[in-house]
């Protein structure tokens, strides 16, 4: 057994009630030297009193096993389980393992920080779609639109000066004009929606759903509880 506990790459240590180390492996004490009899906190930390985030004697008031995280004093970073233990003649003892995670914890930094780089790629694509959205919606507006309207207006005004026989034509006319300017409208809003921005979000999803009914003729409920926080535009 010992020789299995001098070869494994992790720490193990028996702990006294007086913060002493009865027993610690190699790979402990190639990490933080022997203890030459002194309290856990005085050689590893050069402390008068123990530790205030330390959790090992947790286990002697709970009479369960704890697991938690430390911080060496070579700045590295184990994951800690603690067992309450009995030796042999009954005395009461700590058996703690610790795992270094070091390398771990930084991948997992590593790894955060590049979803938030991605996040942030993300929500800028957004953003630019949006405005690109939203230009093209104004430019349709802008032009489209208005040139349907003086076009349906003008042949109003041709309509009263042309023959019987040519005005009902006019009025066909007139119908896909204003036909193309609801059309026109409503690409406009599935774009770009102004109730998004002038009623928020809830009233932006109540029109969805309508619209999804008119459009597709599928049956839509839609439920608010009016209680939704203020949400960031990209995320609208």
């Amino acid at each position: 057994l010992y020789d299995v506990l001098e070869t494994m790459p992790v720490y193990v240590i028996l702990l006294t009630l007086d913060y002493h180390v009865t027993f610690a492996n190699r790979f402990f004490r190639e990490r933080f030297g022997e203890s030459s009899d002194l309290r856990c906190y005085e050689y590893l930390f050069n402390r008068t009193e123990p530790c205030e985030n330390c959790q090992t004697y947790t286990v002697l008031e709970t009479g369960a096993p704890n697991h938690w995280e430390w911080t060496g004093p070579d700045n590295r970073i184990y994951d800690i389980f603690d067992f309450p233990f009995r030796d042999s003649d009954g005395s009461q003892l700590i058996l703690e393992m610790g795992i270094d995670i070091t390398d771990q914890k930084e991948m997992e930094k590593g790894m955060l920080a590049s979803q938030r780089k991605l996040r942030a790629m993300a929500s800028e694509i957004i953003n630019a779609e949006e405005r690109s959205r939203q230009h093209f919606a104004a430019e349709l507006h802008d032009t489209v639109v208005q040139t349907l309207g003086a076009a349906k207006l003008r042949s109003q005004l041709i309509q009263n000066q042309i023959p019987a026989k040519a005005y009902t034509i006019f009025s066909q006319l007139q119908d896909l004009i204003s036909e193309s300017i609801t059309q026109s409208r409503s690409i406009m809003a599935e774009m770009s929606p102004p109730v998004l921005n002038e009623a928020g979000i809830a009233s932006a999803l109540e029109w969805l759903a309508e619209q999804t009914k008119i459009k597709y003729g599928t049956k839509v409920v839609f439920k608010s509880n009016n209680g939704s926080a203020p949400l960031a535009h990209d995320v609208k």
